[in-house]
């Protein structure tokens, strides 16, 4: 029987981070949220988020357990997506992997992406759900599925075998998921990663702070010190990145509940000749 609804849990390969796909659910419920303010204010508008989480007026789960309040986080949402956006559409490439994607809708609600072949690379669970739930939409992107367990499976023989072009620049998207990650494990998604990027191909990232461990889940395993620490792991792998505080962005776009120094970060990096 077909999947009605996104899980909560997915077949992970260690049980104590089964529940990821909660916090896929989350981002959606505020991606909802934002959608209904006022077009002048939102920063985003995700006419799909509803249909994926089912709800026009969704709860946010998890939200006992990571603390702050329900604008907070709309704040913190709000600002992520909209900086990703413009990242990843001026100008957009001829390709982009969403690794983790979760309930990602860009392939949906991006104009800039229109002909752009996007792969979305999450577990099985999630991106069947997903495609059910959004059956009765056309992707404005041309959209490929790949399921996948991101560290045990050969997730890039699925991108080659879907069209993914080895030679082409590309964008690369890792939103939201390197917190959720062993060291050992991001490294090894890095090297993977790195050998499909040629030269100028960019990255956009998000890493969790260390001082904002009273904000996390308890799946979430790395944790950085600062910029310095994004910058030489990511220098490791030959991308060149520039680290930005989400609360720095945040005062851009006059969303002021989220401290300057908050210590969640935005990285866009290019792959080094």
């Amino acid at each position: 029987m077909a999947a009605t609804t996104a899980p909560t849990h997915v077949s992970h390969h260690d049980a104590t981070r089964a529940a990821v796909s909660t916090t896929a659910l989350g981002a959606c419920a505020l991606r909802v949220w934002e959608s209904k303010k006022d077009p002048a204010e939102r920063l985003i508008y995700d006419p799909f988020a509803a249909v994926l989480c089912g709800d026009e007026s969704p709860e946010l789960p998890l939200q006992e357990e990571v603390g702050q309040n329900k604008e907070f986080w709309l704040d913190f949402i709000g600002v992520r997506s909209h900086w990703i956006d413009q990242e990843i559409s001026e100008p957009a490439m001829a390709q982009l992997v969403i690794l983790g994607a979760g309930l990602d809708t860009r392939a949906y609600r991006l104009p800039k992406l229109k002909d752009v072949l996007v792969f979305e690379v999450d577990f099985e669970e999630v991106l069947t759900a997903k495609a059910t739930l959004l059956e009765a939409h056309a992707p404005v992107a041309q959209l490929h599925r790949c399921p996948a367990n991101l560290i045990t499976a050969p997730w890039e023989e699925q991108l080659l075998l879907r069209g993914f072009a080895k030679d082409a620049p590309t964008m690369w998207l890792l939103e939201g998921l390197t917190g959720y990650l062993t060291e050992e494990e991001l490294e090894m998604l890095m090297t993977k990663v790195s050998s499909l990027a040629p030269a100028v191909s960019k990255l956009t990232a998000t890493f969790v702070g260390s001082s904002m461990r009273e904000n996390v889940t308890s799946m979430h395993r790395y944790l950085v010190s600062g910029p310095e620490q994004i910058e030489t792991l990511l220098s490791r792998f030959g991308w060149t990145a520039s680290v930005h505080r989400l609360g720095e962005v945040a005062e851009k776009y006059k969303r002021r509940r989220i401290p300057k120094d908050y210590g969640y970060f935005l990285v866009s990096a290019v792959r080094s000749p």
